[in-house]
């Protein structure tokens, strides 16, 4: 509070000392480790309310930023909270690339549901990025992480799945980062794997194993010659499964 406040200790225990006398708000604990809570939350409101729009929107970056800098541990563990106020204040390219980091946390605990509901909301803010290549990275790993969400929360066969990895597709052929294109591969050919869909298969794996190729060092190469490698065998051509791709 001091650090978004801006004021000195002293001040700052005055000024939460009077809206403790009148009743606005309500605290648990000693300062420094006191927490404080509006009376009611239409209190809360009508304080927010009463807020320009620009103060709010620079109080939310303060908040946003202070959590980012200075409580990396609340930030790591609860980075919904820093894309809320990063959202809030405007600021959709940050906010976007911290609801992306809440859906991969999300994923990790195997929430699915609520890491689409956190992609969801970075979509909502997607379509008013600029059209620069640092955008375009960031909309294909919103959309590759969207369609990891559907695929682990509503199947690799479900409609929103498969329509998520085509748009990422699609956007991983308008950006230069090989790995980054990786994983909207690689999702595509699971939903034409579980679907048994030979032709797309085959043509995502020619297109993984081709960016492996140009880019020696890049850790997916393995996984792409796994993809080639079920791939031919998925097509009943073992001999090639087995001896690799002589060319892609």
């Amino acid at each position: 509070m001091r650090a978004l406040a801006g004021r000195n200790e002293t001040a700052l225990k005055d000024a939460l000392t009077q809206l403790e006398g009148a009743e606005l708000v309500f605290r648990r604990g000693d300062p420094p480790e006191a927490t404080y809570s509006f009376k009611h939350a239409l209190v809360q409101e009508a304080a927010y309310e009463n807020l320009l729009k620009s103060r709010r929107q620079v109080l939310h970056r303060r908040i946003a930023e202070t959590l980012r800098d200075r409580f990396q541990t609340t930030a790591e563990t609860q980075p919904e909270v820093v894309a809320h106020h990063f959202t809030q204040a405007g600021l959709s390219e940050a906010a976007i690339d911290w609801w992306i980091r809440a859906g991969d946390r999300a994923l990790d605990r195997s929430a699915n549901n609520e890491a689409i509901a956190h992609l969801e909301k970075a979509i909502g803010l997607a379509g008013g990025l600029a059209d620069g290549p640092d955008q375009r990275r960031l909309r294909l790993r919103l959309k590759t992480t969207y369609g990891h969400a559907l695929l682990h929360g509503r199947g690799h066969s479900h409609p929103a799945t498969i329509a998520a990895f085509a748009r990422a597709r699609e956007l991983a052929a308008e950006i230069e980062d090989a790995a980054a294109r990786f994983s909207a591969y690689y999702g595509m050919w699971l939903v034409s794997f579980v679907r048994a869909d030979l032709a797309p298969m085959r043509e995502v794996a020619v297109a993984c194993l081709r960016d492996a190729r140009r880019s020696p060092g890049m850790p997916a190469g393995g996984r792409a010659l796994h993809v080639f490698g079920v791939t031919c065998w998925f097509q009943g051509d073992y001999a090639g499964a087995r001896r690799g791709p002589r060319s892609a």
